[in-house]
């Protein structure tokens, strides 16, 4: 591994240690996601083996020193975002910018991640991007409305005009703006009525 100065550093990347300043000290990164996990380090380049023949050299990545929050004993976490240091930009000329991914529901169900074209289902559906207002780095899709069963909701689509919605992997629950949830749990409940409801725990009011 090794710890790279900012001026070699790609992609805008801007370092917050008084080092980053100098060719000759190496480059500390800071960054905080959405659930105010954070995570602190070394900034560095190596080649990255993807399997037994195919590898990136030069690729750009962080070496976590002090990491908190969430993260749940994790080795590590993997760029899939739209960021010019992720991992899909990085490897554009080798995948261009295509990857697919399975999440197992239990620890006894395989999953997978496959990067590059493969020939998809004929069951497949697609729906195009949006650029969220969050950042250009997220996956954005613009929301027109949500439907339950074969009724949809009385929430004006104005209500999700100011930047539609990110999917993000990392984010446990689906959070929806407060008129949106409301009209969304109604339905639910009013569809799960003969099943008792259990207490409420922390924000999940609908259990």
């Amino acid at each position: 591994m090794r710890l790279l100065p900012l001026p070699t550093i790609k992609g805008g990347v801007k370092g917050n240690d008084p080092g980053c300043a100098s060719t000759s000290k190496a480059c500390v990164y800071g960054i905080q996601y959405g659930d105010s996990s954070f995570s602190v380090g070394f900034f560095s380049h190596e080649r990255l083996t993807v399997t037994d023949t195919d590898y990136v050299d030069g690729f750009l990545f962080g070496c976590g020193q002090n990491n908190q929050g969430l993260f749940g004993g994790s080795a590590g976490l993997l760029g899939l975002g739209r960021h010019p240091i992720s991992f899909v930009q990085q490897t554009a000329a080798k995948y261009h910018k295509i990857f697919s991914y399975c999440l197992p529901s239990t620890a006894s169900n395989v999953g997978y991640l496959a990067f590059g074209a493969s020939r998809a289902s004929s069951y497949v559906k697609y729906t195009p991007f949006s650029t969220n207002s969050a950042g250009a780095s997220f996956y954005g899709l613009d929301i027109t409305g949500i439907t339950v069963g074969d009724t949809k909701l009385p929430v004006s689509s104005s209500t999700f005009s100011t930047g539609g919605a990110i999917i993000d992997s990392g984010t446990v629950i689906t959070r929806l703006p407060p008129t949106a949830y409301t009209a969304l749990r109604s339905a639910f409940r009013q569809g799960m009525a003969r099943y008792p409801m259990a207490s409420s725990l922390s924000i999940l009011d609908t259990c």
